[in-house]
């Protein structure tokens, strides 16, 4: 009995070095399989700017008033400085008209600025053809009927098959793509699809909803909440989507950004915002010689890089616990001034830079 119980006690020590090797082994898989996905990404939004022409708008992801999934997260939003692309002296530009709150200054604005269903919609191409000119449709409308199921026509110089001309809050929806006329709709070269997605699972849809940590909520095939006609998400190996963000351009120049306007006294405008301006894609360390100085976040901090300073386009998962803290670039409890959060939300995100 003894000899019994010391040799079941010796298999129990090393099943559990067992399954704790084995979870160190699936955490590692997931973020290296995490990084390609984000690199394989990175490569289709270059693919992309080479025919298009530009990167991808930032679609809305937000909205004050959560209408159905016809107008929620496929808003065309256009620069967060506001519709009228004057800029001011210091914090004093207009805020995003669609998303963010009109007190908002701009460096709390330019954190929400991104988009999560950009790339599934440019670079799968989910729409049915009255959204994105390309394919037939079935009866039911349904984009995950359409044949073939996955591609768009050029979205034109707006980047939303013409639905950026349309005047008021319409601007951008699905239901004003194309001008509203049938004539547009097979206009255009056919582009895409950019990307293949090695698993099923790495394509989920929402209806739009944000849990009180930030996290969109996301359904897959056979959940209860799964609808195949809600907007669609490219997600990481923990189901978590990502995040696309992109530098900032000017109303209807999608392939630009505002550096030939001029401010509000005429003059030349102070160095434009960068991505170096998102504190969620700023490192969590650097490399010696490699911290330049930026923004400063809420604790103060003001550090980030010349990479993050002249990227076009950023990639961002929020990691293996699927949280992020915005409002800082290091959440470190021991930091000075750090009252904000204790958690280490952004130690583990992963970013891709482009190009």
């Amino acid at each position: 009995m003894i000899e019994m119980m010391v040799v079941m006690g010796i298999i129990a020590t090393l099943l559990g070095i067992l399954v704790v090797a084995l979870s160190g082994a699936a955490k590692t898989a997931q973020t290296a399989n995490t990084r390609a996905l984000m690199n394989s990404m990175k490569q289709a939004l270059i693919q992309f700017r080479t025919d298009i022409g530009y990167l991808p708008p930032i679609l809305g992801h937000t909205d004050l008033n959560p209408t159905p999934a016809d107008a929620d997260l496929r808003r065309k939003l256009f620069d967060p400085r506001g519709p009228n692309f004057i800029w001011g002296d210091g914090d004093d530009v207009l805020p995003q008209q669609e998303d963010g709150d009109a007190n908002d200054s701009y460096p709390e604005n330019i954190q929400e600025w991104f988009s999560w269903t950009s790339p599934a919609e440019y670079l799968l191409g989910y729409g049915d053809h009255g959204q994105d000119g390309y394919g037939i449709d079935d009866d039911d409308d349904r984009w995950d009927k359409e044949r073939p199921p996955l591609g768009i026509r050029d979205p034109g110089p707006d980047g939303v098959w013409g639905a950026g001309n349309v005047a008021g809050s319409s601007r951008g929806l699905l239901g004003s793509r194309m001008g509203g006329t049938s004539s547009n709709i097979h206009r255009g070269k056919v582009y895409g699809p950019y990307l293949e997605l090695k698993d099923d699972n790495l394509l989920a849809s929402t209806n739009g909803t944000i849990d009180e940590q930030g996290r969109l909520q996301v359904s897959f095939p056979g959940d209860a909440l799964y609808d195949p006609d809600n907007p669609k998400v490219i997600v990481d190996y923990w189901g978590n989507p990502i995040r696309y963000y992109r530098r900032l351009y000017a109303p209807g120049s999608l392939a630009s950004d505002f550096r030939p306007f001029r401010n509000s006294s005429g003059g030349p405008i102070p160095a434009p915002p960068t991505l170096s301006d998102v504190f969620v894609l700023r490192p969590v360390s650097f490399k010696a010689g490699s911290a330049i100085d930026g923004i400063e976040d809420d604790s103060g901090d003001s550090s980030t890089t010349m990479a993050l300073q002249s990227a076009e386009f950023a990639l961002l998962s929020a990691g293996r616990d699927g949280l992020l803290n915005e409002k800082i670039r290091y959440d470190d409890p021991n930091a000075e001034n750090n009252t904000l959060q204790t958690d280490f939300f952004n130690e583990d995100n992963i970013v891709e830079l482009g190009p």
